[in-house]
């Protein structure tokens, strides 16, 4: 197993904060090249980065920091933000939008066709799909299951 690079981990969210054209992808990149593979690894590194970030409101005025507290109702350990900070909010968002950088770009339900257009389909695109569907899933196995992995693998792959 790889020693995760924590510096390298924040200098990577730091630049995700600081960019919006291919944010996400480069983000994810970054935290691969840290070491960091799944989102269990990445989770707390980036509560702490939200934590830890100064944040400001709508009118360029600092709410300071965050900080981290023991959850009440989590397990042994595990920090969560502190809410009684007047940066909760802004640190909750921020941490909610770097996370999301790790999510599946397409969720099943944002996927709307229309009944017609599914109608349309021929029995070869049918079929066809199904055989998608299958090698899909074997090459997410084949990944062990770890999502990420797969599509940054696909990525590479297909350049």
């Amino acid at each position: 197993m790889s020693k995760i690079n924590h510096t390298a981990a924040i200098l990577a969210l730091n630049t995700f904060a600081a960019t919006t054209q291919d944010a996400n992808d480069a983000l994810v990149a970054a935290m691969q090249a840290a070491g960091i593979t799944t989102l269990e690894q990445v989770q707390p590194i980036v509560l702490k980065w939200a934590s830890e970030k100064e944040m400001f409101n709508k009118q360029k005025v600092s709410l300071g920091k965050c900080g981290l507290v023991d959850g009440a109702r989590c397990a042994a350990g595990r920090k969560i933000l502190d809410k009684s900070k007047p940066a909760y909010e802004a640190a909750k968002k921020t941490y909610q939008r770097a996370m999301a950088a790790f999510e599946p770009a397409e969720k099943p339900a944002q996927r709307v066709e229309s009944a017609a257009t599914i109608k349309k389909a021929t029995k070869a695109e049918r079929d066809a799909h199904a055989v998608l569907q299958a090698a899909r899933e074997a090459f997410l196995a084949a990944c062990g299951g770890d999502k990420n992995r797969a599509k940054a693998l696909d990525k590479a792959l297909s350049a």
